[in-house]
């Protein structure tokens, strides 16, 4: 009898399961905006992960020889003014990108998610000293913030992800503890204080989960800034399209089509971090 329930519980789970997903998909596929973006993603993230299948070789290396050539079937966008392909720049920078974005990411959500659900959940003086601090950071403008801190860190790939994800904390403790103050007198929160759960299981399981969406929309803009900042050429190689695009020079002015096509994979990659 009691394997009976528990298969009974199990198959009622799986159905549950099932039929969330079966839920998402209809929603997801009635929302063509959103079978765009997932398109593109798919498609960015895919011609990263196989940059080496899609261009073997060493797309930095120099070939004078073919220096500032036109569109052609070998290099369909062209050479740059060292004879580089520009195509192959471009799907290896991707790489780089897709690296910067996740990073900066990551930083700005390990460190500004718990802090901006302490500060609104617990207010007093614990909300106060956090948001004196959050104040501080966000008198300075985000890009200023950032550039302060890679010339402190110093340039690199690792303290430009640390720099550009610092730079990003304020936003995160700010939209988190707005939506922690609304969340937090719900019926659900009180009813879980009532019955006495932890203060840790309350802002993880209850409290977390419905403030999300928010978040969501805010990393999807935090990874186009974090791409924008990269690609403005405001650390060493490895390539990028806003290198390429922005790169000064007298061979610019004389070969201009070249510059054209990586200003666009940039504008491509910020347009896909925020589907």
């Amino acid at each position: 009898m009691t394997e009976i329930k528990e298969n009974n519980v199990c198959q009622t789970g799986e159905w549950v399961t099932e039929n969330r997903f079966r839920r998402s998909w209809a929603k997801l596929k009635r929302n063509k905006a959103a079978l765009v973006g997932g398109v593109l993603i798919l498609v960015y993230v895919l011609s990263a992960f196989f940059a080496p299948v899609l261009f073997p070789g060493n797309p930095s290396a120099p070939n004078l020889i073919n220096s500032l050539e036109t569109p052609t079937f070998k290099d369909p966008l062209g050479t740059d003014e060292l004879g580089r392909s520009i195509l192959g720049r471009i799907i290896y920078g991707s790489r780089i990108s897709l690296l910067i974005a996740v990073g900066v990411v990551s930083v700005g959500i390990i460190l500004g998610i718990p802090l901006g659900l302490v500060s609104g959940y617990y207010g007093g003086k614990i909300d106060f000293g956090i948001q004196r601090v959050t104040d501080t950071m966000l008198a300075f403008p985000g890009f200023l913030l950032a550039l302060a801190l890679v010339a402190v860190l110093g340039v690199g790939l690792k303290n430009t992800v640390i720099s550009i994800g610092i730079s990003m904390v304020p936003m995160y403790i700010r939209l988190v503890r707005g939506c922690v103050l609304s969340v937090r007198e719900e019926d659900y929160v009180e009813a879980a204080r009532a019955v006495g759960t932890r203060d840790v299981i309350i802002l993880f399981r209850h409290i977390l989960p419905n403030v999300m969406v928010p978040i969501t929309v805010q990393t999807s803009l935090s990874m186009g800034m974090a791409i924008l900042f990269w690609a403005s050429g405001c650390s060493r190689p490895p390539p990028n399209g806003g290198r390429c695009s922005v790169r000064p020079g007298l061979t610019c002015s004389m070969h201009h089509m070249w510059r054209r096509f990586p200003a666009l994979p940039s504008f491509w990659q910020c347009s896909v971090s925020t589907c």
